[in-house]
């Protein structure tokens, strides 16, 4: 906890007057990795929030998210810079991914500006070169041929859709979800509970898991957030078999 905390307060001491939090300068910001990093920033002041015993820093951290969110919608939109246009990697699926951690800062502040954002987010699809939501639900191509196909930051894209669903009750988008986890277990599960035996995109693992390769493979980032995806499918749920694949995951991959 005392780690934690040290760093929590190391990271809000290096906060912009204008709320940013960014390890790019100005002039090159919201280019590359660095809406992603900015996500990183939100999902680790936010769950440490949710542990903190100090109720004065409590609203130290609040503050500091909400002038580190806020400073990002001032910037990104659609009458801004395009969230899909924010990054040339991935097609900005590595920006997109930032869906969770707005809807998370929501259920903290009840702020409709936040939700707001998360619908916009939504609204592009999760890349710009393609909507990941409508692929899953015409269901005509399999996840490994999907525009994008990183694995990791579209399964937290998808995680980011399951809080939508908690936040407005829209069940649309937890079938969205339960559809995409259901086509993961036909074409991309390997037999120890991890996907992606192509670096960290999905590439049809489950038929190519047994074919030799020199690639790396099974990325850890893969499947911890898969193990993410199973432990939100669980809570909203409470079908007891994502508990199974946590396990099969967690003891194996």
């Amino acid at each position: 906890y005392d780690t934690l905390l040290t760093a929590v307060e190391g990271l809000i001491s290096k906060q912009e007057e204008s709320g940013r939090i960014s390890t790019y300068d100005i002039e090159n910001e919201f280019n590359g990795w660095d809406v992603w990093a900015r996500k990183y920033v939100m999902v680790g002041l936010e769950y440490f929030y949710r542990i903190c015993k100090d109720d004065a820093f409590k609203k130290v951290i609040l503050n500091a998210l909400v002038a580190h969110a806020d400073y990002i919608i001032e910037h990104v939109g659609a009458d801004k810079k395009p969230i899909e246009e924010t990054s040339h990697i991935y097609r900005s699926l590595n920006s997109c991914s930032i869906l969770d951690a707005f809807l998370q800062l929501y259920k903290l502040t009840n702020f409709d500006r936040y939700l707001q954002f998360g619908e916009y987010i939504i609204s592009v699809g999760g890349a710009g070169d393609g909507n990941l939501i409508k692929c899953v639900e015409e269901n005509i191509l399999k996840v490994h041929e999907f525009p994008q196909t990183k694995a990791y930051e579209m399964m937290s894209f998808f995680e980011g859709l399951l809080t939508y669903y908690e936040c407005t009750g829209n069940e649309y988008y937890l079938n969205v979800v339960v559809k995409l986890f259901e086509d993961l277990q036909e074409t991309e599960q390997t037999i120890i509970g991890s996907m992606g035996t192509r670096f960290e995109f999905f590439d049809d693992s489950t038929n190519k898991q047994t074919e030799y390769a020199d690639l790396p493979m099974l990325e850890t980032c893969v499947t911890v957030t898969f193990i993410k995806l199973c432990a939100k499918l669980l809570s909203v749920t409470g079908k007891a078999k994502y508990a199974g694949y946590i396990e099969k995951s967690g003891l194996n991959a």
